[in-house]
């Protein structure tokens, strides 16, 4: 009985699905409107219900508005976080709600003009960001030299790592 899938109804537009029963009391996205959807616990399929049956195969989402799952497959609505088919969590799209920052541009902004935070602040870390430039323009210009060293070595941290780990490390949640 474990390995019957999970079927339940979109609480937005009312489609019928079909879920793996892993994803259980987990976040799903319905592939019909993009709702945001609390998968329930296992039931057993409606056995007389004639959608059900229709079921298989899903029918694919409009053209245009689709991605394959990563894991199966299946072609799968874009907003959708879950697959129906086999249950398996999506990875986010890139550039989904808030972008990460370039590494090139932070390690730049870090070398050419970090004295003044400005990497700091590019990266959304305002208070450290506005602790250099106070440092800076507080001591004269003297405390502008450390701070210049100390961005320099972090703009080259910065070039060292992949475009993932950035992203992974200073990437806006």
């Amino acid at each position: 009985m474990p390995d019957q899938p999970i079927y339940f109804n979109c609480t937005a537009c009312g489609r019928q699905l079909k879920v793996a029963p892993r994803t259980a009391g987990k976040r799903a996205t319905c592939p019909a409107c993009g709702a945001t959807l609390v998968v329930p616990g296992p039931q057993p399929p409606p056995l007389n219900d004639p959608v059900f049956a229709k079921l298989e195969p899903e029918p694919a989402p409009a053209a245009g508005n689709t991605k394959f799952c990563f894991h199966c497959g299946a072609v799968i609505a874009a907003p959708a976080e879950i697959c129906p088919r086999c249950g398996v969590l999506q990875p986010a799209p890139a550039g989904a709600g808030s972008t990460s920052p370039n590494r090139v541009v932070a390690a730049l902004l870090a070398i050419f003009l970090g004295s003044l935070g400005a990497h700091k602040f590019y990266l959304g870390n305002i208070w450290m960001g506005v602790l250099y430039l106070i440092v800076s323009v507080g001591t004269c210009g003297i405390g502008a030299i450390v701070i210049a060293l100390i961005a320099i070595i972090e703009g080259l941290v910065y070039l060292t790592y992949t475009d993932e780990k950035f992203a992974a490390v200073y990437g806006r949640r």
